[in-house]
């Protein structure tokens, strides 16, 4: 009796601990994160070898400056402070891209804000 409790017990322990490790996202580093945005943007339009190792290093430090932002618990400063991360990522994209390329990544974005409103009014 006692031998099929601890066999239950030991399967149930199992079968809970891949529940648990199956919900739990797995953990992107910032060197993928980085990779991931610069291969987006080298989708919309065409970058430099030079534009994407520089984008890469920018990406990387803003990744790095978000998750360190999202351990602040104070909801206001949560936000003002990733908004001032955005705008400083913004401003040195804005300094390795072309003119061309800002008017072609400023339509990409408006597209796809455009495309998540009209999604929205339609779910309503």
């Amino acid at each position: 009796m006692k031998t099929a409790k601890i066999i239950t017990l030991i399967i149930s322990v199992l079968l809970l601990s891949n529940v648990l490790n199956a919900t739990t996202p797995p953990k992107i580093n910032a060197e993928s994160k980085a990779n991931m945005m610069v291969d987006r943007l080298s989708k919309d339009f065409v970058l430099t070898d030079i534009q994407k190792s520089e984008i890469n290093a920018k990406a990387k430090i803003f990744i790095e400056k978000i998750n360190n932002a999202n351990e602040i618990k104070d909801r206001n400063k949560l936000i003002f402070t990733k908004k001032g991360i955005y705008n400083e990522y913004k401003i040195a994209l804005d300094s390795i891209l072309t003119d061309e390329q800002r008017v072609q990544l400023f339509a990409k974005q408006e597209e796809r804000k455009n495309l998540i409103i009209s999604k929205y009014k339609n779910q309503h």
